[in-house]
């Protein structure tokens, strides 16, 4: 054994983890773990004082997306200035393997290609859902630097041991990503047995590779058409290799097309009308409850919001009640035996720090497309023949921008608030407000604001998450804190999605969502102590996933650590300019090695892909 530490991190106030009560030490640490925590008197290679700071584990995030773009961006800059050092890929049914005809569903449909893939071939509204390796193989490869060189899972895990990465890749197999590999474009049905069986064996091969579990998205994509008993049987084998099934929910979203529901799966499982498909996320979160009834295995709930949705505005008492009510069904499932816990985005404001600077225009990207300009629909806008054929066809269901979706949601025009137009006066309010002041229908305001100013910009208010809302799940003892991001490097220009249409950036908490939540969750509400914030970040999210030796600073650990100053942390970007590295955070330290070091990311790629044993 060495006679002296490679790195002490000296007079530092530990918050372990663990949820304990800070205390004052020195951290000593050789190679990738920590030998010694408390007060070390050896000698060290190097050291750094940390006196007046907070060293904590570094944050594991159990929900994110860095895997689908992992490849591309090793270095993970967003994710390792905000403190982050291990990261669980695979959510919501989407991971980067396995590969057969098509590239894996929703991966390299969001910002990753969203930016430039109208250059290989034009769309309406948003690059094409499959995406052939046959036809665009090459483009894909030039574009994206790497190369399709795995098919299966073991074969990508091992591709990413060998480029090297800045952060720990924890992985878990898509759902979405199998059914695609199995079905191919013909996944817009229940599967028969032995499509399911050939599934069975990529969730079953990928486990014996690593997987720490099942990730399974329920909006959008080919995992709308599974019925419940094939999810089980994948579940099944999940809970065999002692893994999670972590799940995005069916019907959490709000924003797919309405008029045919048969197209996207509602109602498959569960027969939920169209018109009561606001009440569908109740039984989303009932279908998960199930899946762990009937196999046993360890469920987590992604990013969760009320089941109770009120669309119209309704007092915090309310928004209280449906948080409190979403929560007594996860109670009553616990207190049944069932290991079900959740995880939720800390942020009430959640489209507003997410997605940055989207257009007006761009709600209209698939008429953009039709009228061929932005500026010939803006002249169509002015034809009331136009506008009536519009509304109709938004009001039938195609209309969808987050939770803007007017056939399903009466209130829809409270979603809408304008940040910046040329006409001023319309700043900081919604268009339901506007309207009502202009005495104009809300649709023919929406028109006339565009023809005014074209490049009008708005956010978008989503109901499910309050203040109150997040901040009964916050406060939930077991709940855990999930970003729901991808990788954005930021020595380069932003990710942006839409070929131009307008769609948005990345927002604040792409690069500040960790120092965000401490800001906000524990500084300025006081709504959590320190210790239990970092807990959520930290420790439940290594207990649940069965993370060994990591979550916790004591020795024998891996050195996965942070060093914050707690008075400075927090996010400095705006909506306007989210592109901020976040305040505070001092070092940032991955299997032993300095990752991020007084605002400057070092290049050192200590990360590991950890494997599920």
């Amino acid at each position: 054994m060495k006679n002296e530490f490679d790195l002490v991190l000296k007079n530092v106030e530990i918050v372990d983890g663990t949820g304990e009560k800070p205390f004052k030490g020195s951290i000593g640490i050789i190679d990738d773990k920590i030998t010694e925590v408390g007060n070390i008197k050896g000698k060290s290679k190097n050291e750094r004082d940390g006196s007046g700071f907070i060293a904590c584990p570094g944050f594991i995030d159990i929900h994110a997306h860095a895997d689908v773009n992992i490849l591309q961006y090793p270095s993970a800059d967003n994710f390792i200035m905000q403190g982050i050092t291990s990261t669980v890929g695979g959510n919501c049914g989407m991971s980067i393997a396995p590969i057969n005809e098509y590239v894996p569903w929703g991966v390299f449909t969001s910002s990753v290609v969203g930016s430039w893939w109208h250059e290989v071939e034009p769309y309406s509204c948003g690059p094409p859902s499959l995406i052939s390796l046959e036809k665009y193989g090459k483009i894909l490869e030039k574009k994206l630097g790497f190369k399709f060189d795995y098919k299966d899972f073991d074969e990508f895990l091992k591709k990413l041991d060998t480029i090297g990465i800045s952060l720990n890749y924890v992985p878990l197999i898509g759902h979405n990503s199998v059914r695609l590999a199995v079905m191919g474009e013909d996944f817009r049905r229940k599967a028969k047995k032995d499509e399911i069986e050939k599934m069975k064996r990529y969730v079953e091969n990928a486990m014996k590779s690593g997987a720490f579990g099942l990730g399974a998205g329920f909006d959008g994509g080919p995992g709308d058409f599974a019925a419940i008993e094939e999810v089980i049987q994948l579940a099944e084998i999940v809970k065999k290799y002692n893994g999670i099934y972590a799940s995005h929910t069916r019907n959490f979203d709000n924003n797919y097309p309405s008029n045919d529901p048969e197209e996207w799966g509602y109602g498959i499982c569960h027969n939920i009308p169209v018109e009561n498909m606001p009440a569908a996320k109740y039984y989303g979160l009932m279908e998960s409850i199930e899946i762990a009834k009937k196999t046993g295995v360890s469920v987590q709930i992604a990013h969760l919001a009320p089941v109770y949705t009120i669309y119209q505005y309704y007092p915090e008492v309310l928004q209280e009640a449906t948080a409190k009510a979403t929560i007594q069904i996860i109670d009553q499932a616990r207190a049944d035996g069932l290991n079900i816990t959740f995880d939720i985005i800390p942020d009430d404001d959640l489209h507003g720090v997410m997605l940055s600077k989207p257009s007006l225009i761009g709600l209209f990207s698939l008429w953009i497309t039709k009228c061929g300009s932005k500026k010939q629909l803006v002249e169509n806008l002015k034809i009331s023949q136009f506008r009536a054929e519009l509304k109709k066809e938004i009001m039938n269901g195609k209309f969808k921008f987050i939770m803007i979706h007017p056939k399903t949601d009466c209130f829809w025009m409270n979603r809408i608030i304008i940040m910046k137009c040329k006409k001023h006066n319309y700043q900081g309010k919604t268009l339901n407000i506007i309207s009502e002041l202009m005495k104009r229908d809300p649709f023919e305001m929406l028109f006339d604001i565009i023809i005014e100013d074209p490049d009008t910009l708005f956010s978008c208010v989503d109901p499910r998450w309050t203040e109150a809302t997040v901040r009964e799940f916050i406060k939930y003892p077991d709940s855990m804190i999930g970003s729901d991001l991808n990788i954005v490097p930021f020595g380069e220009s932003d990710l942006q999605g839409g070929g131009g249409l307008g769609v948005g950036e990345p927002g604040l908490a792409t690069y500040a969502i960790y120092p965000r939540f401490i800001r906000r969750y524990v500084k300025e509400k006081s709504i959590l102590t320190i210790e239990k914030a970092i807990e959520k970040a930290t420790s439940l999210p290594a207990k649940k996933l069965g993370l060994k030796n990591r979550g916790v600073i004591k020795s024998g650990n891996y050195a996965d650590i942070l060093i914050f100053d707690l008075d400075t942390i927090g996010d400095r970007g705006t909506w306007e300019n989210p592109k901020i590295k976040p305040d505070g955070i001092k070092i940032v330290i991955v299997n032993g090695k300095i990752a991020y070091e007084n605002m400057n990311f070092t290049g050192i790629k200590s990360g590991k892909v950890l494997r599920h044993m």
